[in-house]
């Protein structure tokens, strides 16, 4: 995508703008994996972070950017 900050006058849409990602904040994946250190049930374990409100398309996201 090339920039940190969105632009405002237009934006492209790659492909159809309707493939999934998930959106994790690097806050977020630290407090979870500080979490994770001491907690016994994740030892030895692949941890994911994927939180089902944050898989958003390129259209949904823009939407979101717009609309606020």
């Amino acid at each position: 995508m090339g920039t940190l900050v969105p632009p405002k006058e237009k934006v492209l849409i790659y492909g159809d703008g309707n493939a999934k990602v998930s959106i994790v904040d690097e806050d977020d994946i630290a407090a979870y994996t500080i979490k994770t250190i001491d907690d016994l049930r994740t030892l030895n374990k692949t941890l994911y972070l994927r939180p089902p409100e944050n898989e958003l398309s390129q259209k949904q996201l823009v939407v979101k950017l717009i609309l606020r």
